[in-house]
């Protein structure tokens, strides 16, 4: 078994310069519950090993130590120059190997294509209870934090859910509908009496968990799903939005949505890579 000095989102080299919140807190927790100990069996046991569950920032100069392997999760595929911060982190970050490990298929390819050693590991969220839904209830709930460009798309769809009868409900930056607060958990009780939603990412993931058919919805609109290919093109997004499957017509997306894919996401019991991320690199 490897020795992994542990690096999450409640370390201080986090804490200190931003603290997580929400889905960046949420997946961190989830790689040290379904992974770190597929990590500690996967890796030779003379093995120095940090993970880090998110990419440090070095914004307050913190010294990170050396090792033999560094593991470094990225959480986010940057629009420009994606290789930026991976650069960055070179300069503060002295571990003989690094692995990058993301969800993004096309940041792993530009990873591995720039010579980095990287993972592909799709999204996975914990198992959640699934419900039936009422397929003619117009009721949709957005999930996940509006900002920048989130707000444009958010306004669009608030006047095409007007326009054809829709009751649309969101759940924002620790509020619901801008006025209550919520916990985490709250919010989850309160998404589970919809049958439909709108979000990317994470959120869009425990929503399809629920039972719930979902509009990929965040910096654009990200369509339906509705069938197996549709899924998987946006497992290799991680439903980010950037690719469109069926339509980015909103308006259609409405009429069409009772008819979408009832997905059945990854889970964290799921996903096996570590040992073969271990095995690609060459290790017993």
């Amino acid at each position: 078994m490897g020795r992994i000095t542990v690096f999450d989102h409640n370390h201080e080299c986090f804490t200190r310069a931003k603290p997580f919140e929400n889905g960046a807190a949420t997946y961190s927790a989830d790689i040290i519950r379904y992974q770190l100990h597929r990590w500690e069996a996967a890796l030779p046991q003379d093995m120095d090993v940090t993970l880090y569950t998110a990419l440090p920032p070095n914004r307050l100069g913190f010294r990170l130590p050396d090792a033999d392997l560094s593991i470094t999760y990225l959480h986010t595929h940057p629009v420009r120059d994606c290789l930026a911060p991976i650069r960055k982190a070179q300069d503060y970050d002295h571990a003989s190997l690094r692995v990058y490990v993301t969800a993004y298929y096309a940041y792993h390819c530009a990873l591995t294509a720039a010579g980095y050693h990287s993972a592909y590991v799709p999204m996975s969220i914990a198992p959640m209870a699934r419900r039936e839904i009422v397929p003619h209830d117009k009721r949709m709930i957005w999930f996940g934090n509006v900002y920048h460009s989130k707000r444009q798309t958010l306004d669009r769809l608030r006047t095409a859910c007007k326009k054809a009868g829709w009751k649309l409900d969101v759940i924002s930056r620790g509020k619901f509908n801008d006025r209550d607060p919520v916990t985490r958990e709250h919010a989850l009780d309160i998404i589970a009496q919809y049958p439909y939603g709108a979000g990317v990412g994470r959120c869009a993931m425990e929503m399809q968990a629920m039972g719930m058919k979902v509009l990929i919805a965040g910096d654009d609109i990200g369509g339906l799903i509705m069938d197996e290919n549709d899924r998987q093109q946006q497992i290799k997004t991680n439903h980010n939005a950037r690719l469109a499957t069926f339509s980015r017509d909103i308006d259609l997306c409405l009429d069409t949505i009772q008819h979408s894919l009832q997905v059945e996401p990854l889970t964290g019991e799921s996903l096996h890579h570590p040992a073969l991320i271990a095995a690609q690199l060459g290790w017993p």
